[in-house]
């Protein structure tokens, strides 16, 4: 038996021993979960449970329920604290772009610059010329 997924369209191949059973399914190709009701080996009803964006900043997957099928503005990544814009259509993800990244992020990133030998501290002396060493 096969469904098609709601999210990305990916088929998705059940055994027989979904011919009458009524729960969750799980899209591996775009990790949606799938509300089914199937008797009889046939689809009597499916629902997009839910589906998941991932983190630009840490690559968290942020699960979206039905409420943001035609949805565009921000949502919070709850591991990093990041926001992301996005944009949502027929519960397609249209767009994900980063719209704030976390403080500790963006801090993690500056102790790892690299500095410019000028600007180490310890090296300049008061006339602003550079310690030979």
């Amino acid at each position: 038996m096969n469904i098609r997924c709601l999210s990305c369209g990916h088929t998705i191949d059940l055994d027989d021993a979904y011919s009458d059973y009524e729960g969750q399914i799980k899209c591996y190709t775009c990790q949606a979960l799938l509300e089914v009701k199937l008797s009889d080996g046939l689809v009597r009803s499916a629902n997009l449970y839910w589906q998941t964006v991932r983190c630009l900043s840490c690559g968290h997957r942020i699960g979206l329920d039905d409420a943001y099928r035609d949805y565009e503005g921000q949502i919070k990544c709850f591991k990093c604290n990041s926001l992301l814009e996005i944009r949502l259509s027929n519960s397609l993800i249209r767009s994900v772009n980063l719209y704030m990244q976390a403080a500790a992020d963006l801090q993690e990133k500056e102790d790892h610059k690299p500095v410019h030998p000028k600007h180490q501290q310890g090296t300049h002396h008061k006339t602003g010329g550079v310690a030979k060493t």
